[in-house]
């Protein structure tokens, strides 16, 4: 307990003014009674000698900290991911994200059905409504779609549906099973 210089009071010794006329109490509340050490020491030491406005700073540079977290966390939830995927033309009404992919991955099973894929090929045969399209390995991808005209030897980048693999029957009478991309459009 700190006793009160002016009044007599005892104050806990912790306080900063006396309880009971208010005069301040700085050289008694930092001292210890029976000259035991300070009590103003340890993890609260600093803190308890700070001033009102001191607290305050240290308090509003707190506050700003912890926004600043949340922004950033916030930002960091909404930000698209970093992926191969880009957004498909804007007359879609849901998001529809176009992966872009080789002719040897359609021949494996790391492309889902039903994906919307962008694949690059040279054209080595097309009749209007449909494309053959290689790669350098041999490897070709029938590509049907509205409007996908393109001349024979040209390298182009199509997107659309990968629909799993269909058989067609060759020029020369044969069977072939090739991936196939269908509601094709040619983008360059």
């Amino acid at each position: 307990m700190a006793k009160c210089p002016n009044c007599g009071k005892q104050n806990k010794v912790t306080a900063k003014f006396c309880e009971g006329c208010g005069t301040t109490l700085n050289d008694t509340a930092t001292s210890a009674p029976n000259g035991s050490e300070s009590t103003s020491g340890g993890p609260m030491g600093w803190w308890n000698k700070q001033s009102t406005k001191g607290k305050a700073a240290v308090g509003i540079v707190g506050i700003c900290c912890l926004g600043l977290i949340l922004i950033v966390g916030i930002g960091g939830l909404l930000s698209p991911d970093n992926t191969n995927a880009t957004p498909q033309s804007s007359t879609a009404t849901s998001a529809v994200t176009t992966k872009t992919v080789t002719i040897s991955q359609l021949y494996g099973s790391s492309v889902a059905k039903g994906t919307t894929v962008k694949v690059t090929g040279k054209v080595f045969q097309s009749d209007g409504s449909n494309l053959l399209i290689e790669n350098s390995n041999g490897q070709d991808v029938l590509v049907q779609g509205d409007d996908v005209e393109a001349y024979e030897g040209k390298s182009v980048t199509v997107t659309g549906t990968f629909d799993g693999p269909t058989s067609y029957t060759t020029v020369l009478g044969s069977e072939r099973t090739v991936p196939t991309i269908t509601d094709a459009q040619i983008v360059s």
